[in-house]
C-alpha cells in the first residue's frame, strides 16, 4: 500500500511520491503549478503571494532587494 498524504493547499490526498515538498509541506503538482512560482533571476521556487515582482518577471524578495531597488 503506497503512503499518501494530503496537499498543504487543496486537502486532496496523493501518493507521496507523486507530490512536491515545498516549504516544510507537500503539495500535489497543480497546486505547485497554481500557486507558486520561480523567481526569475535565481531560480527560487516561491508562493505567488510573496512575489516581489511583477506576473512577467516573478521575484523573490532576495533578488528584488538585490538586483531592482
Amino acid at each position: 500500500m503506497k503512503e499518501t498524504r494530503a496537499c498543504c493547499v487543496c486537502g486532496s490526498l496523493h501518493p507521496v511520491n507523486e507530490m512536491v515538498e515545498f516549504d516544510d509541506d507537500y503539495l500535489c503538482t497543480v497546486c505547485l503549478n497554481t500557486e507558486t512560482m520561480l523567481c526569475n533571476r535565481c531560480g527560487e521556487r516561491i508562493w505567488r503571494d510573496d512575489n516581489a515582482g511583477d506576473e512577467d518577471t516573478p521575484l523573490c524578495l532576495s533578488c528584488y532587494d538585490r538586483y531592482y531597488t
